[in-house]
């Protein structure tokens, strides 16, 4: 529910019709075991048995595995989640580092990373049919999917430990 997987689930059930080949895989655990039986429920009542698949928790190299596989990937959050103006998930730079095309919520956190049609593409946050929307156009605009791809890893060079750790140190020295 924090996370906005209904938000996913629910955009999957407005994208269906126009794209019948989707599938959208839920990769990882669930801490509130009602919450999850919830979102079955969920995909059950919007008629998505065959279109959304519960992976469950795996080993963190099978996610990635899971990761480089998709077609797309998505981070959902909501405004639920503490400091959802300034939010963004590990996940957002696998993503990137796997050069996916990536869809996320238009919040300042993940606006520090991503830039809108330039590495990635963002939604309203918390709004299925703004999620559905961007993920129908990545798949009807297939040059713009390609091109998100080969700026992915690119954009979170700034982010590398080493030469952050390197930058830090320096600036230390200098004020010792």
């Amino acid at each position: 529910r924090v996370r906005g997987l209904e938000i996913l689930i629910r955009a999957a059930s407005i994208a269906k019709p126009k794209l019948p080949s989707l599938l959208v895989c839920l990769v990882g655990h669930h801490r509130r075991e009602e919450e999850l039986q919830e979102l079955l429920e969920l995909v059950k009542e919007l008629d998505l048995l065959s279109t959304v698949r519960h992976i469950g928790k795996v080993p963190h190299e099978e996610a990635l595995n899971w990761m480089a596989s998709a077609d797309v990937c998505a981070l959902v959050l909501t405004a639920n989640i503490k400091n959802f103006q300034f939010t963004f998930s590990v996940k957002l730079f696998e993503y990137l580092a796997l050069n996916r095309a990536v869809v996320a919520p238009d919040i300042p956190g993940v606006r520090l990373v991503l830039r809108h049609e330039e590495n990635g593409l963002l939604y309203e946050p918390g709004n299925p049919e703004s999620l559905a929307e961007v993920l129908l156009r990545l798949h009807e605009e297939p040059e713009l999917k390609k091109r998100l791809e080969q700026t992915a890893r690119a954009s979170i060079a700034m982010y590398d430990w080493n030469p952050i750790n390197i930058r830090l140190f320096r600036e230390i020295e200098k004020r010792l």
